[in-house]
């Protein structure tokens, strides 16, 4: 988030940081008639520089021990120190330095350093106060160290106030200092819990960091750059916070005025005016939400942000076509937009155009991110289009991840099942029943257990659909289909008896009544079932099978008047 950037630069420019080289302020600013000649090169490494300058510091002491350019070479020596991270040698060196030139700033700021990195806080902050004491003007960041300072020892009024004191030495002129001071102030107000005086701060000094911006770009400065940026950067994001908070509490018109803020400050940034728009039309202005939009897709055409804000338009007023239009558009102009290939998808699928939205969510289905309902409507656009292989993928995701879902498990199992894998459809079929008590999907159980020859399993799948709903007159008449598949052909018999008592008209319930009656040796009650059968409807199929009984009986010249029938109506 923006905000933890707040708080990451903090401590730029610290000691913390690091030390380069000119950090300690070395020699070259004492104005004396003599100087000591030091033998120091480039390629020297760090142990060598330090000989030489304990060398030239001995030689010195030896010529004349008061000379002020003694302390420049122990600062020159501490600075080398420090450069080593040997921070022991670098405290005694600065303090020789400031010993011998107690009046020169930047000798007592090298000291402050290493004290804060030795924990020696209090210290520290006495060094920090000459510092800024003799440096006057040319030492600004006193301020902002002394700040940090009191912060490690748990002083926030102290830190508080020199920061505060430091923004007023500093003036409304825009610098690199002053962006660093302010952003330091709102870190530590936000710290304390205090957004209101975080973003108080920031607002009243977003004019000069803007300014030091201008000022450095046309001057080439780097110094304060990215504190100026974060300075607007995390005003943008308290205003977009508290007007989400807004919009919670129901104050929509409210929010429209912080998110204008933060889109007039950064018009370049595209999750602004839709967050705008959404605002208006939350509020009850779809008119002004339809002008900002229009204006926007003026003057940032190629930028997806209006784009996005007239597809919340439409959307709002029910225009899912118009809507999926503007999104493409957005897509086109800024595909990493994140949510929007899952937007584009879940619209297209919406109005029933689901190849095209198909082509988009396949960019992102196998994102672990991406919504595990997504992921299903996606599976069952591709079982409508009988892409079944496709689908199961999705669907064991949506299971594996939403095991909880009925509704996955149906499908995969309608994939399985699709696919002639029927003992994972019914392993699906029946983790759906386990979840969700279903009589379609127990007669759905049934009827894939039967494709798999598995008749005792359909038997009881039916007699579970028959419990939920006993109206089901297709699981009432495959249960007694099962039942003689299985052998069982007495329960088959008392079976289609009752289902014929329900529906007399069941013509298939007749028919296979007389085959059970017929492989039980009943064949005059055969004969029975299959003429009840011809009078609700005449097939070859009854005649065929009224024929077998005839032939059962033995009466072969009824039997071939029967055969004689079906192939009639085989020819017709």
């Amino acid at each position: 988030m923006l905000r933890a950037a707040l708080l990451t630069v903090l401590f730029v420019g610290s000691i913390g940081a690091g030390f380069a080289p000119l950090a300690f302020g070395q020699t070259g600013s004492t104005g004396q008639d003599w100087t000591v000649e030091l033998d120091i090169k480039d390629t020297q490494s760090p142990a060598e520089r330090i000989s030489v300058l304990n060398q030239q510091i001995v030689t010195l002491q030896a010529r004349d021990p008061r000379t002020p350019q003694l302390g420049d070479l122990y600062n020159d020596l501490g600075v080398a120190y420090a450069q080593q991270e040997q921070w022991d040698q670098a405290r005694d060196a600065f303090i020789r330095a400031v010993q011998v030139k107690p009046y020169d700033p930047d000798f007592h700021r090298n000291l402050a350093l290493v004290f804060l990195r030795l924990d020696d806080h209090e210290l520290a902050i006495a060094e920090l106060k000459s510092y800024r004491e003799l440096g006057g003007g040319q030492a600004l960041d006193a301020y902002r160290l002394l700040g940090q300072a009191h912060l490690k020892i748990g002083d926030v009024s102290a830190a508080r106030a020199a920061y505060r004191d430091g923004l007023q030495a500093i003036g409304r002129s825009p610098s690199a200092e002053a962006c660093r001071l302010a952003l330091a102030l709102a870190s530590l107000e936000q710290q304390n819990g205090s957004e209101r005086a975080a973003r108080d701060v920031l607002e009243t000094w977003l004019p000069v960091a803007r300014a030091w911006q201008e000022k450095a770009a046309a001057e080439g400065a780097q110094g304060g750059l990215q504190e100026a940026r974060l300075i607007q950067t995390n005003l943008i994001t308290f205003y977009v916070q508290d007007a989400l908070l807004l919009e919670e509490a129901g104050e929509a018109a409210t929010a429209v005025d912080l998110y204008r803020k933060a889109h007039e400050l950064a018009p370049e940034r595209d999750d602004l005016l839709p967050r705008m728009v959404s605002a208006y039309l939350a509020a009850g202005d779809p008119f002004q939400a339809k002008v900002a939009a229009r204006m926007a897709r003026q003057d940032f055409p190629e930028r997806p942000g209006p784009w996005l804000a007239t597809a919340r338009i439409h959307e709002a007023e029910n225009e899912p076509q118009q809507a999926a239009e503007a999104y493409k558009r957005a897509y086109e102009l800024a595909p990493e937009t994140p949510g929007l290939a899952l937007k584009l998808g879940s619209l297209y699928l919406q109005i029933g155009q689901a190849a095209e939205g198909r082509k988009y969510l396949a960019k992102i289905i196998e994102a672990a991110d991406t919504p595990v309902e997504i992921v299903y409507n996606y599976a069952v656009s591709l079982i409508r289009e009988q892409r079944f292989a496709a689908a199961i993928p999705p669907l064991q995701r949506v299971t594996r991840e939403s095991p909880e879902f009925a509704g996955g498990w149906v499908a995969l199992a309608q994939t399985y099942r699709a696919r002639q894998q029927y003992s994972r459809a019914m392993e699906a079929y029946a983790e759906a029943l386990k979840l969700q008590p279903d009589a379609r999907t127990a007669y759905n159980l049934g009827v894939t257990a039967g494709q798999a020859k598995d008749w005792n399993a359909a038997i009881a799948a039916y007699d579970q659909a028959l419990a939920l709903d006993a109206q089901h007159r297709e699981a009432a008449y495959n249960r007694g289909v099962a039942m003689m598949q299985a052998g069982r052909l007495a329960d088959a018999d008392t079976a289609f008896m009752a289902l014929r008592q329900q529906d007399p008209g069941h013509v298939r319930a007749h028919l296979n009544h007389g085959v059970t009656l017929y492989r039980l040796g009943r064949y005059d009650a055969a004969i029975k079932a299959y003429n009840e059968a011809l009078e609700i409807e005449e097939t070859a199929e009854v005649w065929d099978n009224l024929g077998l009984a005839y032939d059962g009986l033995g009466n072969k010249e009824r039997a071939q008047q029967c055969y004689k029938e079906a192939k009639k109506l085989r020819g017709s």
